[in-house]
């Protein structure tokens, strides 16, 4: 067997040019999305990208890269949010934890709730962390908008 046919084996064909490729893009096809072209996807020249910071490019070729980057969940099999992250299968485990925890202030109960619906990656998740989960606490100082404490967590 060849080594081309090896590889096609292995990773299967670029989604944009068909050819044989190491991932679902191949080198070739990256290298043209560093390229800028003014209202066109910069991958499949389609009309009407959506802009991603100085790239634009169309949702099909968005969700490529993001599924290149970011891989697919093992649940769902959608293209992940983050870095092993899928908000769709993490939102329902959080909600479903709803009734588990509460600050005893509905407004940041509702903020904290809010924000694990729609977090992307780990890094942009909120988590309510009862006090009784801390040990030497200690007194710093008083601020404008309340005190402020340092803490270990227990776990």
């Amino acid at each position: 067997m060849n080594q081309s046919s090896e590889e096609e084996r292995k990773y299967g064909r670029c989604i944009r040019c068909n050819q044989s490729s190491t991932s679902i893009i191949c080198q070739t096809c990256d290298s043209n999305l560093k390229e800028r072209e003014c209202g066109k996807c910069i991958s499949c020249k389609q009309i009407k990208p959506i802009n991603k910071g100085e790239r634009k490019v169309c949702h099909t070729c968005d969700l490529a890269f993001k599924e290149r980057k970011f891989g697919k969940c093992i649940e769902c099999k959608q293209v992940n949010t983050g870095l092993n992250w899928c908000q769709t299968c993490n939102s329902k485990r959080f909600q479903q934890d709803f009734n588990n925890w509460t600050s005893n202030n509905s407004d940041i109960d509702k903020f904290i709730q809010n924000n694990q619906l729609s977090a992307k990656n780990e890094h942009q998740l909120l988590e309510w962390i009862p006090y009784d989960r801390f040990y030497d606490i200690e007194y710093i100082a008083k601020g404008g908008f309340g005190k402020v404490y340092k803490a270990t967590w227990k776990d």
